[in-house]
């Protein structure tokens, strides 16, 4: 993760990598060993990214709640966009005139409130994906991401329209779980309370996805975020409910350990007795698996492949102009941080047991052989893409990307490795 400027390192870093660019040329300048027509090119293109930053943050204020971080950031935001109207043209004031000294200030100045930009509105981003984290259920997620995203013009409709579709699609998945229940006695008396929440929230679903497919019919954008929204409260009550009948259903259950054959909860895959590498690897491994999220071979959106699907997306739209330096390099952070954590959770998993049974240490290998190819070509392909993005005549991009999502290959593989070894 890039460091801030206020961190150690570079002083003059910031979270905005084109502009960083633009301080190093300034620097140059500075020092006299560069002139400034490079430096004025960049300013431009800080001046344009900006700007489009700008205008998001501005489209989604309207639609957001008052909460602690934003009664907090957002005046701060405000105030450093305003900083900014006055630095910017100061710098190319500064440019015209050649003046070293009010060079050297103003891009200080820019270069405080563009860190402070950048760090408000990562802190309101990273406050908006946990709050639509709120559920294992994916397709709400995709939706309120993406069709904020198709909002401000940064993916296209057809995006949009797939995620209704998926969402469509597992809504009536679980219209048809709820009629065919048969339900066990205790999540009969989940059900005699609850069943009227659940079924008022998948109306309340219902009656805004109508909404949003209406609204895209006769292109009005304006009842689509409230509709959202109405799909993400409902969701939570659905969760709550979902919950509530799982553990009705698990509610003192057994079955044999798949080792030792001891009598072992349902909810936990080996016996006390028996945890070592393999649980760790159904478990710790399996979450950061989910969490890396690739995407499957045929490219198809899947509720477990979805950070590839945004990493195409966003090569897509740089290449297009619509997604700015700053945000796909902050999709490859973000991916690299996720690929560092779960290799080394995986690195430092324990061995299985002397006892384990050897088809266990078949697998086992064969799954971490999978894993760690998988990991090498992910971890390629994202150095390639940025490389690409200082060569845009180049076909680093595109081989960035393939490589990329070719990783989906061996994960599948270990996959496949891993559920060979679930208990019936």
């Amino acid at each position: 993760m890039r460091p801030g400027f206020d961190q150690k390192g570079d002083p003059d870093l910031t979270d905005l990598p084109v502009f960083n660019e633009l301080t190093r040329e300034i620097q140059r300048y500075l020092d006299g060993s560069a002139g400034l027509t490079k430096a004025r090119d960049l300013l431009a293109r800080v001046d344009q990214v900006l700007g489009r930053m700008h205008e998001g943050f501005l489209e989604y204020l309207p639609f957001r709640e008052e909460t602690p971080v934003s009664h907090e950031v957002v005046p701060e935001v405000s105030g450093a966009f305003g900083q900014l109207r006055q630095s910017l043209p100061g710098l190319y004031e500064a440019f015209e005139s050649q003046d070293s000294g009010a060079l050297r200030e103003l891009q200080k100045e820019a270069r405080d409130a563009v860190q402070t930009v950048c760090q408000g509105m990562a802190r309101l981003q990273a406050e908006d994906e946990a709050q639509e984290k709120f559920s294992e259920i994916w397709a709400i997620h995709e939706i309120c991401r993406v069709g904020r995203a198709w909002m401000r013009g940064r993916l296209p409709e057809e995006s949009f329209r797939r995620r209704l579709e998926t969402f469509e699609g597992g809504h009536r998945a679980l219209r048809d779980w709820l009629e065919n229940l048969e339900p066990s006695p205790r999540e009969e008396t989940v059900l005699g309370v609850e069943r009227p929440r659940l079924e008022q929230a998948l109306e309340r679903q219902e009656e805004a996805l109508h909404v949003i497919l209406a609204a895209l019919e006769v292109a009005d954008e304006e009842p689509i975020l409230p509709a959202l929204e109405e799909i993400r409260q409902a969701g939570l009550e659905v969760l709550e409910v979902q919950q509530a009948l799982h553990e009705a259903a698990t509610f003192e259950k057994e079955r044999p350990c798949p080792r030792c054959g001891a009598s072992n909860p349902v909810l936990a895959r080996f016996c006390a007795g028996c945890q070592g590498g393999l649980p760790r690897l159904a478990t710790d491994v399996d979450l950061e698996i989910s969490r890396l999220d690739m995407v499957v071979a045929e490219e198809t959106i899947s509720p477990q492949y979805h950070n590839l699907t945004r990493l195409a997306e966003a090569v897509e739209g740089y290449r297009a102009g619509s997604v700015s330096d700053w945000e796909l390099e902050s999709l490859l952070d973000e991916l690299k941080a996720l690929l560092m954590t779960t290799r080394q959770q995986f690195t430092n998993m324990e061995p299985l047991p002397a006892q384990a049974p050897p088809e266990y240490h078949d697998v086992y290998q064969a799954a971490r052989r999978a894993f760690e190819e998988g990991q090498r070509r992910l971890e390629e392909g994202l150095r390639g893409i940025r490389a690409g993005m200082r060569d845009l005549a180049g076909p680093g991009l595109e081989q960035g990307l393939a490589l990329a999502q070719s990783a989906s290959g061996p994960m599948q593989e270990f996959e496949r490795f891993y559920i060979e070894t679930r208990p019936d």
